[in-house]
């Protein structure tokens, strides 16, 4: 679903263990052009649970390309594949994905038609100068 100012898309995700073994996961991947730089990614892995990461758009459009992130999140392409490994790393845990680059990079390249790179740092821009603005007010 594509509107003026945000876009979802759901997708599966394969989660690898360790045995090699590949569980499906539902993936829901939103932009809100109200946060520009950001992606989250709502990974379905219950019946009412959801952990939602946010990610940065460029890091998903680097990771297409080239390994890209350090530490939380890191995003490679399979060589010689048409997939993307995402790896996501927190205190509870880790978990590596393996998900289609094509339809990754279809909603990437979807959000920059939103906003592109110029206007998401004009967005960013104005809000940080109308913040300063409201804390001179506060003076």
């Amino acid at each position: 679903m594509i509107d003026s100012s945000s876009i979802t898309e759901t997708t599966i995700f394969d989660m690898m263990l360790s045995d090699g073994t590949a569980i499906p996961v539902e993936v829901e991947f939103q932009y809100i052009s109200d946060d520009p730089w950001a992606v989250r990614l709502s990974f379905h892995v219950g019946r009412d649970e959801t952990i939602v990461w946010t990610v940065a758009r460029t890091l998903l459009a680097s990771g297409l390309h080239t390994s890209a992130g350090e530490g939380e999140v890191r995003i490679r392409p399979v060589e010689g594949d048409s997939k993307v490994v995402v790896a996501l790393c927190s205190p509870s845990g880790q978990a590596e994905f393996v998900t289609d680059a094509d339809q990754l990079g279809e909603f990437v390249d979807a959000t920059y038609r939103v906003v592109s790179s110029t206007q998401a740092q004009a967005i960013v821009d104005a809000e940080f100068d109308s913040r300063r603005w409201l804390d001179v007010g506060d003076n």
